[in-house]
């Protein structure tokens, strides 16, 4: 177990899976987590692991007890609730609103916050994401909202909303909405936008096939033998789609899962087997890194121990040299909390989010505002020596590569750690920076397969992709939470860390239950369409913010995405000055 938050003293009083979720999470990193349990029900080895857990009667007694932080949800009744902030009025309290018992349940927050309208077939009913991916997430952005107000000593309530953080899961598609009225619908088995990418059946069973690039199609077509020039461009794939699809399903019919996932990744095609449950308790990858010992999805090592030492947020820097979806979600919410970010891009390769309109796109408005952006190659000495000058004066240095890139510039955790010794890094992967699959490339579907949750959604035997990738937005706030952990630990104990976040390992959390458990798949009976939860969204943000939280202590202010090497000037002059 994990120790960065050793000291620290919960009260949890939740009755949704979602608050069971961040207890544990804090709990798996060292806090003393006293759990009410109203039912037993409640009692699961997924809410209630490292918890000491209480019954009813026992709340009195428990609140002669000092706390540092109280976890309560609106599905816990409210006369408990009023009583216990009655009791620990100078306590920090962090509150999930998320609606009733009812309102809490997992179908019920895919069906009405868009999830559920998004995942299965246009033609058919839509269906509930397998597992607990929605609880699991609001959870994880609860662990990280308290851990920040607790780092940044506020003893006030913190308010969490369900549906703010549930709509940003949806890759883009609320913010589209928003800004374009752009309403995305329901795609099948594939991912919504990049063509092949999608399920079929092997000789032995299913498997995921992905060439998202055209370099890549170009790839698997001499090794599926498709000359086709009308499949040649993305536009073309698209436009032929079922085509495409049907030709490399009879293709994949002659060969092996094992046969094509080590062919295709050997290709550094993002191919994957298709997991059940069962088949992750015996995966290699899973047990080399020891995942069923810590329950958590990152592995973390102390890179030095030294004096306590503590920055406020708002003068935290963050080096944040990820691009797409996890990565820079990871740094977006310690921008929002006012840190320093400095977005750090290739001058030639940009985020590939900005789909060629540089800030105006609205994924990367809603991915990297508050942020600032430099562009470095880390090929040319000269961009080296500023990015040194840069880590030098850093707190945090967030990246999402395969881990041979940072490794191939030379930037090695021992590396940086010499360049500055109280430097955390956070690296999130597709599989981690060890194991058998340390070398796998991964983009959403491809987690979402291997991890479990395609086997576990879908309409009958055939296993079904989530209609966004759940998985990079499940990495994106773990990273946050386990580096917000360590700047915790940091100031109570002074350790200085390195994160390895795996988002294999994140996709197989998702399934909370699931993952010992038989679960039937779901049809959802209700999904709201996607204008219905983004008009909702709209009016709700009139009253509290465009945050998933609300606090009179933490920032609010919202400053656009930057344009490429926007801020290129100010840092190359001021750093290099800095040293002169």
């Amino acid at each position: 177990m994990n120790e960065s938050l050793k000291g620290v003293t919960v009260l949890e009083l939740t009755r949704s899976v979602a608050g069971s979720y961040a207890g544990g999470l804090l709990a798996a990193n060292g806090a003393t987590v006293h759990k009410i349990v109203s039912l037993p029900s409640d009692v699961t080895p997924f809410t209630c692991a490292h918890k000491k857990l209480h019954e009813n009667d026992a709340l009195m007694s428990l609140l002669l007890q000092p706390f540092q932080l109280i976890i309560t949800d609106s599905a816990m009744d409210l006369h408990t609730r009023t009583f216990v902030q009655r009791a620990k009025p100078h306590v920090l309290t962090c509150h999930l609103e998320i609606g009733n018992a009812l309102d809490s349940t997992e179908e019920v927050l895919q069906a009405i916050n868009g999830w559920s309208a998004l995942t299965g077939d246009q033609e058919e009913s839509a269906l509930v994401i397998g597992g607990s991916p929605a609880s699991v997430v609001i959870g994880a952005h609860i662990a990280f909202i308290a851990t920040a107000a607790l780092y940044n000593d506020i003893t006030e309530r913190v308010t969490v909303y369900a549906e703010e953080v549930l709509a940003s899961a949806l890759e883009g598609a609320a913010t589209q909405y928003i800004a374009q009225r752009a309403e995305r619908r329901r795609y099948g088995n594939r991912h919504q936008g990049l063509i092949p990418m999608f399920i079929t059946k092997a000789s032995d069973g299913y498997v995921f096939i992905g060439a998202p690039t055209e370099d890549k199609w170009e790839l698997l077509a001499r090794w599926a033998e498709i000359d086709e020039p009308a499949y040649a461009s993305d536009e073309g794939r698209a436009r032929n789609v079922k085509d495409v699809e049907a030709r490399l399903a009879q293709w994949a019919k002659t060969q092996t899962v094992d046969e094509l996932v080590v062919v295709g990744q050997a290709f550094r095609l993002p191919f994957a087997k298709v997991q059940t449950p069962q088949q992750l308790r015996e995966c290699p990858q899973l047990q080399h890194r020891g995942y069923f010992k810590r329950r958590i999805p990152w592995k973390e090592t102390v890179l030095a121990e030294a004096a306590p030492t503590h920055k406020p947020l708002a003068n935290l820097r963050i080096l944040d040299l990820t691009s797409m979806w996890a990565g820079p979600y990871c740094s977006r919410l310690f921008a929002d909390l006012g840190a320093e970010v400095i977005k750090i891009e290739a001058p030639t390769r940009p985020d590939g989010i900005r789909k060629g309109q540089n800030a105006a796109a609205p994924f990367f408005q809603e991915l990297n505002r508050n942020k600032r952006a430099i562009t470095l190659n880390l090929q040319q000495q000269e961009d080296r020596v500023q990015f040194e000058l840069l880590v030098q004066n850093a707190d945090v240095l967030i990246e999402n590569f395969s881990p041979r890139v940072m490794e191939n510039f030379g930037y090695t955790p021992e590396a940086l750690h010499r360049l500055n010794e109280r430097l955390h890094i956070t690296s999130l992967s597709a599989f981690g920076q060890t194991g058998h699959y340390r070398d796998y490339i991964g983009y959403g579907p491809t987690l979402e397969s291997f991890g479990g949750i395609a086997s576990v959604t879908g309409y009958g035997e055939t296993p079904w992709l989530p209609g966004f990738s759940v998985s990079d937005f499940g990495a994106g706030i773990h990273g946050a939470a386990a580096t917000m952990f360590a700047l915790y630990g940091q100031k109570t104990h002074g350790a200085v860390k390195r994160i390895d976040v795996s988002q294999y390992e994140v996709a197989v959390n998702l399934l909370a239950n699931a993952l010992y458990e038989k679960v039937n798949k779901q049809r959802s009976l209700s999904a709201s369409s996607l204008k219905t939860v983004c008009s909702r969204l709209v009016e709700s943000q009139k009253i509290h913010g465009a945050f998933f939280y609300t606090c009179a202590s933490l920032p609010t202010t919202i400053t656009p995405a930057p344009a490429i090497g926007e801020h290129d000037a100010h840092y190359k002059g001021c750093e290099k000055h800095a040293t002169d």
